[in-house]
């Protein structure tokens, strides 16, 4: 699964320090925020390799990119996945022969995108001594797309599942994977899809009741087009998907909101942190972000002000700009999404480690 040339997709995203919350749930990422370029240039190495992964019961093939720590001394070389979104890592590199065992962060990222959306999320959370495995979700990804499999988000979570049952199968990998420290974040229907995997339940009558009404959202107009009566599997839309192995979710962006249930989310039992913009263009703010942060307990929000839909894509090269605008682009000058993203990373890696209690008895 090398960088494939990019075209144009359609997913969603959130705008850079750390403002503390005052008791709400809530905490700010400035648009402004300087970008932590002297210690990224003093990371530690990673490593990246890929896996083709079978859920043979659904007949779905799973490409799978994995980010590791890489052994000291790996050189690690430029790569520019999907053609235009740069990032920096040594392929199938020798894997840092210590700590025994290494925590393992699932992504998924968003609407049409694949994997390495996530890279830059991924290659920190590997420097840091974590394990990451980005799947690609068949039918809904770069090259690949349905307006239906955008709104059948109900078929990524097991698509994670299986990756996560096979990676710790895996004659090489599985073994250094900590099996006690397993978390998720996923992007935009990545995050849902995360979400969906702590126990998130759709309905999708909710929904489109919400798309219908008085306050029908530019979500909807995503979905434009969209028989509901022509998707085969719809009766498996409010299937709990929940897998215990999974032990904290970080949600950027979530979406489909007002066709969640609210009990499901209140039954939600592990630590949960959303992050997303008020200012999102194609994602209510107030029916996604609000309302999860709202029902499930203990969640925490922090939030990303004056930033668009997708500044949780990565930072783009220049060709990148100009021929996928609406991705590359940020909607406002100010936006530094380099910066967005160096201040993503601390608060991820913070809520993970204290979460999943990584440096502890590693």
């Amino acid at each position: 699964m090398r960088p494939t040339l990019f075209l144009v997709l359609l997913v969603a995203g959130a705008c850079g320090r750390l403002v503390p919350s005052s008791g709400t749930g809530e905490a700010a990422i400035p648009a402004d925020a300087p970008a932590a370029e002297s210690r990224q240039a003093a990371r530690a190495p990673v490593g990246v390799t890929s896996r083709i992964f079978h859920d043979c019961a659904r007949g779905r093939e799973l490409a799978t990119t994995i980010w590791y720590p890489a052994a000291a001394g790996t050189v690690e070389q430029e790569i520019e996945w999907d053609g235009i979104f740069p990032g920096s890592s040594a392929w199938d590199a020798p894997i840092r022969p210590t700590p025994r065992r290494f925590p393992l962060v699932l992504l998924s990222h968003g609407s049409g995108g694949d994997g390495s959306n996530l890279a830059w999320l991924a290659e920190a959370l590997a420097s840091h001594g974590y394990l990451a495995a980005a799947v690609d979700h068949p039918g809904d990804r770069f090259g690949d797309f349905s307006v239906e499999a955008r709104f059948a988000v109900w078929r990524r979570p097991p698509d994670v599942s299986a990756v996560l049952t096979q990676l710790l199968d895996d004659p090489v990998l599985g073994p250094r994977i900590d099996r006690r420290r397993v978390a998720a974040a996923g992007h935009s229907s990545g995050a849902l899809t995360v979400l969906a995997l702590a126990g998130a339940r759709l309905r999708p009558n909710a929904f489109f009741a919400y798309c219908r009404g008085p306050n029908a959202g530019p979500d909807c107009e995503l979905l434009a087009g969209l028989d509901p009566t022509q998707i085969p599997d719809l009766r498996e839309a409010g299937k709990s998907f929940r897998d215990l192995r999974i032990r904290a979710i970080v949600a950027l962006a979530p979406v489909l909101g007002p066709g969640v249930t609210a009990a499901s989310l209140r039954r939600i039992g592990i630590p949960v942190t959303i992050v997303a913009s008020p200012t999102d263009e194609l994602v209510p703010f107030s029916r996604n972000a609000v309302r999860y942060q709202r029902l499930i307990p203990r969640a925490r929000l922090t939030t990303v002000p004056v930033a668009g839909h997708f500044v949780f894509m990565p930072v783009c090269t220049e060709p990148g700009r100009l021929i996928a605008a609406q991705v590359c682009v940020d909607r406002t000058p100010e936006v530094d999404r380099a910066a967005v993203h160096a201040r993503a990373v601390e608060l991820t890696i913070a809520f993970f480690d204290r979460r999943l209690g990584v440096g502890r008895s590693r």
